[in-house]
């Protein structure tokens, strides 16, 4: 193509991307002397006060970042009627075109892009800032695999009500999207994270976790469908990561991951040693100094060790050392695995398993191991133990819907889950609980109910329910009690049989897939 200038003073050298929005050329700034990438709108929206706004909103996001994984803007350039955004330019390709070349990748080198990603997103969000359209064409890499984010258009700032209050508003990628954002729910950071966590899957898999014929039918999937696991796709990844990928595709922002920071953490352990030091220097964060065991020996030295002190120490440097020495078995990696599963990897290896201690853990699921000691990789002598450190599952769970419930039931269900119960009152119907239904919260937390006191005599119906297919299920009731959900929840098909509590005469309307079926008076 033929350069031409814009601005007076950047000089397009030649077009490097094309997208369904605009163009992106790169450009020489003849003033500072140096490479840009410039960015411009179509002609035909660039007349589009909507698509104008959000190249504005782009520009704005983007500006207030300072990150090395996010790409930096310039400028902001009005000529004419045409808008054009300058911004770094960034020698290298989008993740779409990586996964066209490499498809899918290795699992170490997919956790290092996604950590990046992680860390930019983690730094737009520390200022309030939520990206809305992460997805592989937004993600560039270069020849080193360093990940730099573009394309904040669809960005909002969680501290600007008025972004906040027009969530229907180009919602971005539909295969990237959340369901929140589906639902035209507010966003919130965990939004991000479920976007990065689809892109995560398919930099794995080669495929996006949902498809379907029609738009409405992908939409369903995120909201209902869970995805095929990652590892059942791909067997070279271990477990521990799928657990990772499942949680950041949570249907529910409270399950996934709290933060950005917090997803990048848990990635840090599937990529190489060399990758991370690499990631260091690129974001120049400051390294903690190893431990100097000359620093140790130095101060033992003035120190007059008692003869038992010592022939403890002793013991100590040798049960320490022993597991690293050069003769014996590979320690295998249990993270991950449920424990049966370790134990039986284990007497394969002529080791033994120990379960030592249950801790809470966010990322592994109840019943797996979260730690190892030793380490995966380590010598150990046969016969001798590898410690394991076993999830007891999220601290957080959901509190269960019980609204509509009789209390007696309600509570039962409550205290099943893991909860207290505030009060000993336990007649009437619950209207709602505080904290509210479905929001997570500490296991061993007070839970309070609000209670409608009802006249009328409780009695039990018990609804038949016939499903030729997985399909959601609700029932409602119309009683003395007033109209309530009593039943709501995704079921296999099969023939079943629902108690359901009424007081005095009313009516249970049974709802599949949304859709009314039949209405069952009850007197």
């Amino acid at each position: 193509m033929n350069s031409f200038l814009l601005a007076n003073r950047y000089e397009i050298e030649a077009e490097i991307g094309r997208g369904g929005t605009g163009i992106v050329y790169r450009a020489r700034d003849r003033l500072l002397n140096r490479t840009v990438a410039v960015k411009m709108l179509h002609p035909h929206l660039a007349r589009n006060e909507i698509f104008r706004e959000h190249l504005w909103q782009e520009a704005q996001a983007a500006a207030a970042l300072s990150h090395p994984n996010i790409i930096s803007i310039y400028d902001l350039v009005k000529e004419g009627e045409q808008y054009f955004l300058v911004m770094e330019y960034f020698p290298g390709e989008d993740l779409r075109a990586l996964l066209r070349r490499v498809s899918p990748l290795p699992f170490d080198r997919a956790a290092y892009l996604i950590y990046q990603v992680c860390l930019a997103l983690a730094a737009a969000h520390s200022v309030g800032v939520i990206h809305q359209d992460i997805k592989p064409r937004n993600i560039l890499v270069n020849a080193a695999d360093q990940v730099k984010v573009a394309d904040f258009g669809l960005a909002v700032n969680l501290h600007d009500a008025s972004l906040l209050e027009k969530p229907e508003q180009l919602i971005g990628s539909l295969p990237y999207l959340a369901p929140e954002r589906i639902r035209c729910e507010d966003v919130c950071i965990q939004t991000d994270i479920y976007s990065a966590g689809v892109v995560l899957y398919e930099l794995l898999t080669g495929r996006i976790p949902f498809t379907g014929a029609s738009p409405k039918e992908v939409m369903d999937k995120h909201l209902y469908s869970e995805p095929v696991p990652v590892n059942e796709i791909n067997p070279t990844i271990p477990p521990a990561l799928d657990a990772v990928v499942r949680r950041a595709l949570a249907k529910d922002p409270a399950r996934r991951f709290p933060s950005a920071v917090s997803f990048a953490r848990a990635l840090k352990a599937f990529f190489k040693a060399e990758d991370e030091e690499k990631t260091r220097l690129l974001t120049s964060s400051p390294a903690r100094k190893p431990l100097q065991l000359k620093m140790l020996f130095r101060q033992a030295a003035g120190r007059r060790p008692l003869v038992f002190t010592g022939a403890v120490l002793s013991c100590l440097i040798l049960f320490l050392i022993l597991p690293y020495t050069p003769v014996g078995v590979t320690v295998p990696r249990l993270q991950g695995l449920a424990l049966q599963d370790a134990s039986r990897m284990l007497d394969e290896t002529n080791l033994r398993a120990r379960a030592w201690r249950k801790v809470y853990s966010e990322i592994m699921g109840e019943g797996r191991v979260a730690k190892q000691w030793p380490p995966a990789g380590s010598r150990l002598i046969r016969g001798l133990p590898v410690f394991l450190t076993i999830s007891m599952g999220s601290r957080y769970i959901p509190v269960p819907d019980v609204r509509g419930r009789p209390v007696r039931d309600a509570v039962d269900e409550l205290l099943k889950a893991g909860f207290r119960v505030a009060g000993n009152d336990r007649q009437g119907v619950v209207v709602t609980t505080d904290p509210p239904p479905n929001t997570r919260y500490r296991r061993g937390a007070l839970v309070e109910l609000s209670i409608k006191k009802v006249a009328e005599p409780e009695r039990k119906t018990l609804i038949t329910v016939r499903l030729s297919q997985r399909s959601d299920v609700r029932l409602e009731v119309q009683d003395s009690a007033g109209r309530r959900t009593v039943y709501d929840r995704r079921m296999d098909a099969g023939e079943y049989k629902i108690p359901v509590s009424t007081y005095g005469h009313g009516v249970v309307f049974l709802y599949i897939d949304q859709v009314l079926v039949r209405s069952i008076p009850v007197s």
